[in-house]
């Protein structure tokens, strides 16, 4: 942690001290003699690279797959970078983006381990006034984000954090979530309530999978309470990756008469699930499963002769 402030601050430092300079990192093969080297800063391990002055755009893959870079300042009127600018920059911890820059094009950090790996990601500092779209842009790439005044000393300005993280909760559209893994392969989330403003639905279905920031994530669980005391809620599909539903999810909501579970494996918690449910409900679950599941939902104070296969 601590060399990561001391690096974030070396950072801007630079930014202040080489306004005005060309600092260049090696890029791909057809670039200029002037835009091949890099400048080694501190004990000449961190590749520092300052994009040219006078270019209002970083062109696609402009310095992807370049392992050297580190810390990288873009200069003052550059409003647009392009796909894949930084792509493949496997070192690439730090980058300042001045209130310029308009748009991000797709991938900019695409295979940037230091990024997508660490858990706390590449640390990128905007300048204060840097437009909402590209902030949004950040955030969906789960960058972190700081803003600085350049004009004065540096600042760490508050800031809302935007993108999943692990146990926190999420809202997509009525539901709301909470993120229970995310590495770069797998992603899941559970499902919390319905907002407020929903309580009075009469049907709800829980998807398979949802997405959050441009990414996929299963949704494989309905937390405790979740659906608890909604008194017009009639009917219930839930997804097919839902691995378990616990205790009270469906307590006290008088007129629920179907529920269609479309997991072959899903686990359920509590006695409690169905008290004071209608007496008319069914529980249909996938044919395969029936024998199984009719013995998993008797465990939950459900009769047998209520769990029924659907085709």
């Amino acid at each position: 942690m601590t060399r990561r402030i001391i690096s974030f601050l070396l950072l801007l430092l630079l930014t202040f001290q080489f306004q005005g300079q060309s600092v260049v990192a090696e890029g791909n093969p057809g670039q200029s003699a002037e835009k091949q080297t890099v400048r080694d800063v501190g004990r000449g391990t961190d590749g520092f690279l300052a994009t040219p002055e006078g270019d209002a755009t970083i062109a696609s893959r402009a310095y992807a797959n370049n392992v050297k870079i580190v810390s990288v300042i873009v200069a003052d009127g550059v409003k647009t970078i392009g796909d894949e600018a930084f792509a493949g920059c496997v070192n690439l911890e730090y980058i300042f983006l001045p209130k310029s820059v308009e748009k991000l094009g797709k991938d900019v950090f695409k295979e940037c381990p230091r990024i997508f790996q660490d858990k706390k990601g590449v640390l990128v500092c905007c300048e204060v006034g840097i437009s909402k779209n590209v902030l949004d842009q950040l955030y969906e790439q789960e960058l972190e984000i700081r803003t600085s005044d350049r004009n004065e000393k540096p600042i760490f300005a508050s800031y809302a954090t935007r993108y999943p993280i692990v146990g926190k909760p999420w809202a997509v559209k009525f539901f709301r979530y909470t993120v229970t893994k995310k590495t770069d392969t797998v992603r899941e989330v559970t499902v919390i309530n319905v907002d407020e403003s929903e309580k009075s639905r009469k049907t709800i279905s829980i998807p398979d999978t949802v997405t959050i920031c441009r990414k996929v994530y299963k949704v494989v669980g309905v937390e405790k309470n979740a659906f608890k005391g909604m008194k017009k809620l009639k009917k219930v599909t839930v997804g097919k990756n839902v691995k378990k539903i616990d205790s009270n999810a469906f307590r006290n909501c008088k007129k629920l008469t179907t529920v269609k579970i479309k997991s072959k494996n899903c686990t359920f918690s509590g006695k409690g699930m169905w008290k004071g449910t209608s007496k008319k409900l069914t529980v249909k679950v996938p044919k395969s499963s029936l024998k199984k599941m009719q013995k998993r939902l008797k465990k939950t104070g459900l009769k047998k002769s209520s769990v029924k296969a659907w085709k």
